[in-house]
């Protein structure tokens, strides 16, 4: 796939995600408050954050180096669907209860999300290669491949990955979210359907601070898509009068 279709169909998919506009109000305990880092970092912190959820079950997730490549998530998916599978066993023999019940789900989370990284950095893997250029991982002069840890990238500054405008995206969701409890969930349709989720539980003082601020995120966001939506249509339109005047030309 050339650059320019591979662009393309990067611009296409925003497109398609800019239908549906979903708003996330998430309980996060020690905030850092920084920004998402360079991309090799955002992958490894998404793996270390989902390793360290797992190492509470196994241990030996917390002394790992973790490279940025795909073997990577395959290795934490599959600890995760070992551990989902057990607590639906439980669910189905004597029963589960809420927390076990929002674990299953936290876990189901990290494989689908693990699913989604693993194509992601498959894709740069193979993007990379075929350009001979410097991707997740570095290839040597004997040909292996060396990927990048936290450590390698502090210490040889790698060039900066170059990911796709819907791959940023995805990254950026998924480092956003992390393993944290997700309170109030609103999906916002463009035909005017909206589905609202809420976390049961809830304390009653908690659950109207959280309404205010997820309300008022609502509001913040349907602005924000509304100017996104109006200048995609104008950048649309513009094209399309550019090969119109050029045709008649």
């Amino acid at each position: 796939m050339t650059n320019e279709s591979l662009w393309k169909e990067s611009f296409g998919n925003i497109a398609e995600d800019l239908v549906t506009l979903e708003i996330n109000t998430i309980l996060k305990p020690n905030m850092t408050a920084r920004k998402m880092p360079t991309a090799r970092h955002a992958i490894i912190d998404i793996a270390q954050s989902y390793a360290d959820h797992i190492s509470v079950y196994d241990e030996s997730f917390l002394s790992r180096d973790w490279e940025c490549h795909s073997s990577t998530f395959h290795v934490i998916r599959q600890q995760a669907k070992t551990l989902s599978e057990d607590l639906v066993q439980e669910r189905q023999s004597v029963g589960i209860t809420d927390e076990q019940e929002q674990e299953l789900m936290l876990l189901i989370r990290i494989m689908r999300n693990s699913d989604q990284m693993i194509g992601l950095l498959d894709g740069i893997d193979k993007r990379m290669s075929s350009k001979s250029e410097q991707g997740p991982f570095d290839c040597s002069s004997d040909s292996e491949h060396k990927y990048f840890t936290r450590s390698t990238i502090n210490a040889e500054h790698p060039p900066r990955l170059n990911l796709t405008p819907d791959e940023r995206v995805l990254l950026r969701k998924i480092w956003e979210v992390g393993t944290e409890t997700v309170a109030m969930q609103s999906t916002v349709q463009i035909d005017g359907d909206v589905i609202g989720r809420l976390r049961p539980g809830l304390p009653e003082d908690s659950y109207l601070r959280l309404q205010s601020l997820h309300q008022e995120s609502i509001k913040i966001s349907i602005t924000m898509w509304q100017t996104m939506i109006q200048t995609v249509f104008e950048f649309i339109k513009a094209i399309g009068s550019a090969i119109v005047g050029g045709t008649r030309s």
